[in-house]
């Protein structure tokens, strides 16, 4: 009871940015994508701790349900690595390695892919997962760490098992096959994100732990 968490968070309006669908799709021309593919996002370090290796093996499978492209935007150690593995998998063709971006780009991004995974073994938080859902774009996410805290299973977005390629492939299938179900958990998730997640709430909550502690130290 002497504890009060208040959460890290974002200016969702910078995230949610109006693209016509002309824009989106010259945008999604411009990064390799087809008119006729999804986009599946992965934005962050590829590291590890990341896990997008494991969404890149879900990729055959996804695939077989899926004319889909995915989209890795972030550098890291392991990029070798994960061309090779794409190679080795037979999906090369189908990802697409942008290496790190930011600003505009990463906004146009969020705001044009179809969907956004957050595939980590271990995350203390993810605000990838709150940019992606200020941007409207539903998001399926590890089952790890601080994304469990924001996102609730089929509420906001969609939990999947970690270091499992076939769960993964599950959660973008769940999503990408249900329109329905994507509106549903978008309207949630930015819902979400303007009242726990942006910086003005966090700063109204911030004062009130202040007011509490000051009221106690008073008595």
């Amino acid at each position: 009871e002497k504890v009060k968490v208040i959460y890290n968070g974002i200016n969702p309006w910078e995230f949610d940015i109006n693209l016509t669908w002309e824009e989106k799709t010259n945008f999604r021309r411009s990064i390799g994508v087809q008119d006729d593919e999804k986009m599946i996002l992965y934005v962050g370090r590829l590291t590890y701790q990341k896990g997008v290796e494991y969404l890149i093996r879900a990729m055959p499978k996804i695939l077989e349900r899926h004319n889909a492209k995915l989209v890795i935007a972030g550098s890291g150690d392991m990029r070798s690595y994960l061309e090779d593995l794409c190679y080795q998998l037979g999906v090369r063709h189908k990802v697409v390695f942008l290496g790190f971006v930011n600003g505009d780009i990463l906004k146009k991004l969020y705001k044009s892919a179809d969907i956004v995974v957050i595939p980590s073994v271990y995350e203390p938080f993810g605000i990838v997962a709150l940019e992606a859902m200020a941007a409207g774009t539903p998001v399926v996410v590890s089952s790890v760490g601080g994304l469990m805290e924001i996102i609730k299973h089929e509420v906001n977005g969609v939990w999947v098992y970690p270091k499992n390629p076939d769960s993964i492939a599950w959660g973008v299938d769940r999503v990408l096959s249900d329109w329905g179900f994507r509106e549903y958990i978008v309207n949630n998730a930015k819902k979400d994100v303007y009242e726990k997640y942006s910086w003005n709430n966090i700063a109204k909550e911030t004062v009130n732990v202040y007011k509490i502690a000051m009221e106690m130290m008073g008595r």
